[in-house]
């Protein structure tokens, strides 16, 4: 029996686990897990700040485990800071819990932990509120109790933050359990059940906005739900309830900034005035911020630290990427309602805050800055900031953010020319509306529409909105780019802009990189990584376009690499990049490389990148008929044709007839194949329409018209894929006259293009057709016999009867040897293709010999031919 004697005068209140309401939640799940950690654990710590509903989880456990074992329990204040009282405390909670008749007394720690040596196992002492105690009084008593209590104690500490005590020494050793915030909030359905039980009548979706509003801090919900109880429609008020309105001001004044030094409290409300706090800014906002932001967090006070893009206070668009540092982020709805009490006790200091902060921010994040000048009423920083800055949103594709951001600005700006264009420009990109909107803009900025402003809004109308105006918009913007005047940031995105006209029209692909490269360098000297990136983007797309695939590849991954750092996941910045890198992989032959990153194209592209998603979706299609992927197929031919604004741009005019023509003749209908090909494939716009046109003339034994077709691509440049794929299917029309030279000098040729990028697409849908003239063309003789040999080792012929083969099978490794051995490579050559040693080879030569059962190579390969094995 453990021997301790409470002395008289301890509270019944603070040795008994508090009582139970009536609108408790249950929490079978969590009590549960609270009962493991106890059992599995000497130390479990719960901790969170205030409202989250640690005593009454604590309560609800002592309740369900007490016919079980023991629970001694002590609730503290700041009456116990001294060692003495602290000890009579835990002396009578242990007394309660376990009655002993002979009650000895315990003066000290150390005649405490003496008499626990005789506590029961499975003993359990619950000291709530360890956050009212001194650092000193903690580590006196519960340090030492923590340290040498007897293996068989669980001690559970609750509080507001983290107690004094070597928590990092116990969880090396696996003795700490914890419950934290995380684990503390509501989830919708919890929020469902309070709300049931308190009479007011939420769907799962509305108690879902209930807990996204309130961050499930427990009891913001209940005080949410006291104000709904009497309201004829609580579902509409919380869909349309904003969390200054959350009734919660008088309980952190009563329960959280009233138990704080005076200094802190203050801190807290200007420090909450952005959701976002980091030292620097902390020190801004008051002389010595950067302690005390170390103090609110170590007392835990609805504070998390967060991982923030590299460098930069925000965490968010607009967040400059140049500085390292702790970022903690407050508790939403705490930040908003101190935020309110602020702004009740000292509007002037409040407004002053919200200035200084945008000042703060202006260099890293230009986003909350402009927010921050809004609310301080500073026009002049707000206009500066978004004129600088809307076109990063604008190429993010985040124009919901850019209509928040308009929504903020003061009506003082309505007639500013920057915001009038800003609104036109995303009007546009979500085709809101036609070019209307930039003449109306024009308009309502009446003298105030600058040059710089006419430069920018020229451009964006053949980008975001195609109306055949483009050349003559490049001609006339691209020289006034130059010019003196133009500051930094217009040129930048003017750059951008004028690249990507030239990239639609197919105009000058050089002069595009060159448009694109200097407006990503001009971008990245100005801290501007959305039009740097989205230079970079359209760059890589071009020399995917022009074939240079490896550079393509390269040059996205790179591109996206960026976009990572900068922790953008689907944006329209990036949408090019992936469909560099999915039409790489296309032309290729990786498709499913090619499938990811096209999918990955769609789905940021969206509405905003309409031919971005066009052509994704085309060439995503191709990759499904590869696949045999039917459904899949269906949804991407769907999705070609869902925005009606990319059909104004000539170079993808064709690109679901091409679709279709390749599905029909996948399918076999020649016919319809042909009447598709002669409906797109009138004119050279789109070449691989017309080297479709004359692949399926040849299918359906037209060649006069197949040759008529191919002739017709001399007028234009082609690109690599359309050169292999036309080299080709002129090599196959040659072979089907049997005039052999022309038919090998064809194939060479192709050989010879797709070579150098890797280009292999063009072979794999004609393998069939091509299997036997590659076969002799190894024997012809090539420059190119690995590329050749490799194309047929990676598409073996389907063998039409089976008579002929032996019992035995070749293995993969003797397959792709036999191929090679038409060619003229040595024995050496092979290994170095196959990465095996010479001797590997011989060794599978002799294998291929024994089991054909012939002398030697010339043998091997005449009889291999013979029965269909290569």
């Amino acid at each position: 029996m453990i021997g301790i004697t409470a002395l008289a005068g301890a509270p019944g209140v603070k040795i008994a686990a508090p009582a139970l309401g009536g609108f408790v939640v249950p929490r079978p799940g969590r009590v549960a897990d609270l009962d493991a950690l106890v059992g599995a654990h000497r130390v479990t710590l719960v901790v969170a700040p205030a409202g989250f509903g640690k005593s009454t989880l604590l309560a609800s456990w002592t309740a369900a485990t007490a016919e079980r074992r023991p629970v001694a329990w002590l609730t503290l204040d700041a009456s116990d800071n001294d060692p003495a009282r602290l000890l009579h405390g835990l002396a009578h909670a242990l007394a309660v819990a376990v009655p002993d008749p002979a009650r000895p007394t315990a003066r000290t720690v150390d005649e405490l932990l003496v008499a626990l040596d005789g506590a029961p196992d499975g003993l359990v002492v619950v000291v709530d509120d360890v956050h009212a105690l001194d650092a000193g009084v903690t580590r006196e008593v519960l340090g030492r109790l923590v340290r040498y209590a007897p293996p068989g104690l669980r001690l559970v500490l609750a509080g507001r933050y983290d107690p004094p005590l070597p928590l990092h020494r116990l969880r090396l050793a696996g003795d700490l359990g914890e419950v934290r915030e995380r684990t503390l909030a509501f989830d919708g359905a919890e929020v469902a059940r309070l709300a049931s039980s308190s009479g007011v009548d939420l769907s799962p979706g509305e108690a879902d906005e209930l807990r996204g509003l309130t961050g499930g801090w427990p009891v913001a919900v209940r005080m949410s739900l006291m104000s709904l109880a009497a309201d004829d429609d609580p579902g509409a008020r919380v869909r349309r309830m904003p969390a200054l309105t959350v009734p919660v001001a008088d309980y952190l004044v009563d329960e959280v900034l009233a138990g704080l030094p005076a200094p802190l409290a203050e801190f807290v409300l200007r420090a909450t005035v952005d959701d976002v706090v980091d030292p620097l800014l902390a020190e801004r906002l008051v002389p010595g911020g950067a302690r005390l932001l170390d103090e609110c967090v170590a007392r835990g006070l609805f504070l998390t630290r967060t991982v923030p893009l590299p460098g930069g206070a925000g965490t968010g668009p607009g967040a400059a990427r140049d500085r390292t540092g702790p970022v903690y982020r407050w508790h939403a709805l705490f930040a908003a309602q101190c935020r309110v009490l602020q702004g009740r006790r000292d509007p002037d200091l409040l407004t002053a805050t919200h200035r200084l902060v945008a000042e703060h921010r202006r260099s890293t994040d230009w986003v909350s800055a402009v927010r921050h000048a809004s609310a301080a009423g500073d026009d002049a920083l707000a206009a500066e900031l978004l004129h600088a800055h809307w076109a990063e949103l604008l190429v993010e594709g985040d124009t919901a953010l850019l209509r928040r951001l308009l929504a903020q600005l003061p009506v003082t700006l309505s007639r500013d020319p920057g915001v009038l264009l800003a609104a036109a420009a995303a009007d546009l990109q979500d085709g809101r509306g036609d070019l209307a909107v930039l003449a109306h803009a024009r308009r309502a900025a009446q003298d105030a529409w600058s040059d710089a402003d006419e430069l920018v809004g020229r451009l964006l109308g053949p980008v975001l909105s195609p109306a055949g105006q483009a050349p003559a918009a490049v001609a006339w913007a691209a020289p006034a780019l130059a010019g003196p005047d133009v500051d930094p940031a217009t040129r930048a995105f003017g750059l951008y802009l004028v690249g990507r006209v030239e990239a639609q029209t197919d105009t000058d692909t050089r002069r595009a990189c060159e448009h694109l490269a200097e407006g990503a360098t001009v971008a990245t000297a100005l801290g501007l990584p959305a039009i740097a990136v989205g230079c970079r983007a359209e760059q890589s797309l071009l020399l995917a376009d022009d074939g240079e695939l490896a550079r393509a590849d390269d040059a996205a991954g790179t591109v996206l690499d960026r976009g990572a750092e900068l922790g953008w996941t689907r944006t329209s910045a990036l949408a090019s990049a992936h469909l560099a890198r999915g039409l790489a992989a296309f032309w290729q032959d990786r498709l499913g490389d090619a499938r990811t990153h096209l999918a990955a194209a769609q789905a940021g592209a969206g509405r905003q990148r309409p031919e971005v998603a066009v052509r994704a979706a085309a060439v995503l299609a191709l990759v499904c008929l590869a696949q045999d992927d039917g459904a899949g197929f269906a949804r991407a031919r769907a999705a070609v044709g869902q925005d009606a604004r990319w059909r104004a741009l000539p170079s993808f005019a064709d690109v679901l007839g091409v679709v279709d023509t390749v599905a029909h003749v996948r399918h076999g209908d020649l016919a319809a194949g042909l009447a598709t090909a002669h409906e797109v494939a009138t004119d050279v716009a789109h070449p691989l329409a017309v080297v479709w046109e004359a692949e399926t003339e040849r299918l359906a034994g037209h060649p006069d018209a197949a040759d008529r077709a191919l002739d017709r691509l001399g007028a234009v440049r082609v690109r690599a894929h359309v050169e292999v794929s036309a080299a080709l299917t002129r090599a196959l029309l040659r072979s089907a006259e049997h005039d052999d030279a022309a038919a090998h000098r064809s194939l060479e040729h192709a050989l010879a293009v797709a070579a150098p990028e890797g280009l292999r697409r063009p072979f794999a849908e004609r393998a069939e057709d091509l299997h036997a003239l590659l076969v002799d063309h190894l024997a012809w003789g090539s420059a190119h016999e690995e590329l050749a040999a490799g194309l047929l080792g990676a598409t073996p012929p389907a063998r039409t009867s089976r008579a002929a083969v032996r019992a035995w099978e070749l293995t993969a490794r003797e397959r792709e040897v036999l191929v090679r051995l038409r060619s003229t490579m040595t024995t050496t050559e092979i290994g170095a293709a196959l990465f095996v040693s010479t001797n590997t080879v011989k060794t599978h030569q002799r294998s291929i010999y024994r089991k054909l059962g012939v002398p030697g190579r010339r043998e091997a390969v005449r009889l291999a031919a013979e029965q269909g094995l290569i």
